[in-house]
């Protein structure tokens, strides 16, 4: 498995790997995608690599010896992705026999910062929102927790404060940067 970014990463592997790669299949990103700064999880890799098997198991049919020596790579698109699934993405390649290239816009380690940027940008709280977070907090005793579906957990550590405890992926990273901005509103001190 290899990690690459953007266009600049494409250009610099295709450099490296000109004329070494018998079969190179690319899954673009949607401009939804795009916008709304989609995590990419095992199951969008694995969908398109099983749409690459296929093809694959009925080109053995026709010539076996080929199809079997040729290397296939696959390069997913996507704005970024979980890295918990790093392991299961290895586990897969070896499985499959499809070298499998991630290219992405945003390396996870830097998720937290364009997601705070997008938010602070382009979020505004509605009078829903803040009347939720409100709400939330009130009925909230100290040291109670607030456990998001999503996959994050606050714990409430003051009157009007809130403190997050764990994030369970990287999926939570928008939802938390949303919690803040509107904690700002409701005057609610938000911890990370």
């Amino acid at each position: 498995m290899e990690i690459i970014v953007g266009q600049k990463g494409l250009e610099e592997f295709n450099k490296i790997n000109k004329g070494r790669m018998d079969q190179i299949h690319m899954r673009p990103m949607t401009e939804d995608e795009f916008l709304e700064h989609k995590i990419a999880g095992m199951e969008e890799i694995r969908a398109f690599c099983e749409s690459l098997r296929t093809v694959h198991e009925s080109h053995l049919v026709a010539d076996p010896l080929k199809e079997i020596k040729e290397e296939k790579v696959a390069v997913f698109w996507c704005f970024t992705f979980d890295k918990d699934i790093i392991d299961e993405v290895k586990m897969y390649e070896m499985e499959t026999g499809i070298k499998i290239v991630i290219m992405v816009e945003v390396l996870f380690d830097d998720l937290g910062k364009v997601m705070q940027k997008f938010v602070d940008e382009k979020y505004e709280p509605t009078q829903k929102d803040i009347t939720w977070l409100k709400s939330l907090v009130d009925n909230l005793s100290i040291k109670g927790h607030w456990a998001a579906p999503m996959g994050f957990l606050f714990e409430k550590t003051g009157d009007d404060e809130i403190t997050l405890i764990e994030v369970k992926n990287d999926k939570a990273l928008f939802a938390i940067c949303q919690t803040i901005k509107v904690g700002q509103v409701a005057r609610i001190k938000v911890i990370i």
